[in-house]
Parts: C-alpha cells; structure tokens; sequence
C-alpha cells in the first residue's frame, strides 16, 4: 500500500515538473519571437527557472540524456523555427499557394540535405512549375520528403527554418546544386564533433560547480583546469575550419558556473 501511494506520488510530482518545464520553456520561445529577450537571455533564464523546480537532467523516448541546457536551447530553437515555418505556410495557403522552397547551408544533417536548393509542394501532389526564368523545376510532394520527421527538414533543431515561398512563374531558386553532398557530409561532421566537445566542456563546468558548492576548493581547482583543457579543444576545432565551424559560447554555458 506504502509503495502504490509513493508511486502514485512521484508519477503526480514528475507530471507536475513536466508541465512546468513546457510552460518554462513555452514561454522562453515566446519571449523570443516576440523579441521580448535575446535568444541567450532567454535560454538562461529558462534553464534558471527549470533548476529552481528541481530539473536537473532529461531522458527522451529514445534513452537520450539531456542536460538542461541542452534540452532549454533545443526546445526553445525548435519552438521558435516551427512558429516561423506555420506562419509562412499558413500565408501561403492564404494565397492558395502551395509551394516552397528550401534554403541551403554548408552543414546540413542528412535528413535536410537532399532537399536543399529544391522546391516542395505542401499539397502533397508535386509535378513540374516554372521558375522566374521560364525554365522548368521538378516540385516534390510534401510525402517524397522528409518533412515531418524529427530529424528532416524543418523538423526539430533544424536550420532551415523557415521555408521561403515558391511563386510559380516568378520565384527563382536560389544556390540550388552549390553546396556538394560529400562535403556537406563533411562539414556536418564537424558540427558532431563541436557539439561532441561542447557537451564536454558543459560536463566539466558542472563538476567544478559541484565541488564548488561542496566547499571542496582542491577539486574545484582541478575540475576548472579541465575545462580550461577542453574549452581549448572547441577552440582548435573551429580555428582549424573557419568558414564552416563558428564558436557559440552559449553551448558551453552551465547553470551554477559563473568562471
């Protein structure tokens, strides 16, 4: 009887945490779009709110760890590219219009980058247009795409937000067929790799903070020396690949580290 009301207990405490943290989070979006906040300001004080609750770390269907942070700046980004996004097909369709086009960059994951510099038809029944240069492009329907997957194109955390609209007989598109798939693959890469080394440098900031806060003044000392060491490898990388890597310092910031 104990055990079935503790569980009972802690399933309406986690319920009650996880709407808390959407509403966070809900709100740190808005706060954005609107321009209310930075996009920094908000994802910090969103992370702050979410510590104040208890949140100290996440698990996705997928068995995932997520660290606030991480999670704060994926939802809120992901938050703010699919209010973008409706918007601009829900004035499309105003238009009775159906047809975007998808803007392209050097780091594309895979589940973006074949539809990179291609047009799209949201009515799902695709077929050839014609550009503002009388030529002829192959619209895809909505369903050949990636679209609606969590890692396709406009889909969560994407970059490609939001879509420009296609206006048969007038839209040109733009850099279609200039980024190289082998080297958009490439550069992708680098991207996991900054990500792989800011995670690290976020893992260290929370260890020096803990012994921090433990009053343990040797292992803080240490823990700081290791984020020294790792802050240095996210710098080498993106010195080393100018032009496709930038230094985002608000990926390696941590709740409770102020160094």
């Amino acid at each position: 009887y104990k055990q079935t009301v503790n569980d009972v207990a802690n399933r309406v405490h986690v319920m009650r945490q996880i709407n808390d943290t959407r509403k966070i989070l809900n709100l740190a979006a808005g706060e954005v779009v609107t321009g209310a906040e930075t996009w920094n300001k908000a994802m910090h004080d969103a992370v702050m709110r979410m510590a104040d609750n208890g949140l100290t770390g996440f698990i996705d269907h997928a068995g995932r760890h997520w660290s606030p942070e991480a999670y704060a700046a994926m939802v809120i980004k992901t938050n703010i590219g699919n209010a973008a996004t409706q918007a601009v097909l829900d004035r499309n369709a105003e238009y009775g219009n159906s047809l975007i086009s998808v803007r392209t960059n050097a780091t594309a994951r895979p589940g973006c980058a074949p539809w990179q510099g291609t047009v799209i038809d949201m009515s799902g029944e695709g077929g050839t247009v014609t550009d503002g240069h009388g030529g002829s492009v192959y619209a895809y329907p909505v369903g050949a795409t990636s679209y609606g997957q969590a890692a396709g194109i406009f889909g969560v955390n994407c970059n490609h937000t939001p879509p420009i609209p296609f206006i048969a007989g007038s839209s040109v598109v733009r850099h279609a067929g200039t980024v190289d798939p082998e080297t958009s693959a490439a550069n992708y890469e680098l991207t996991q790799r900054q990500r792989r080394l800011e995670r690290a440098v976020r893992q260290a900031k929370r260890e020096a903070a803990m012994h921090q806060a433990a009053g343990n003044t040797d292992a803080y000392n240490a823990a700081r020396q290791v984020v020294r060491q790792r802050q240095a490898a996210v710098k080498r990388l993106v010195d080393a690949n100018p032009g496709v890597l930038v230094r985002d310092y608000g990926r390696e910031w941590t709740y409770g580290y102020n160094q």
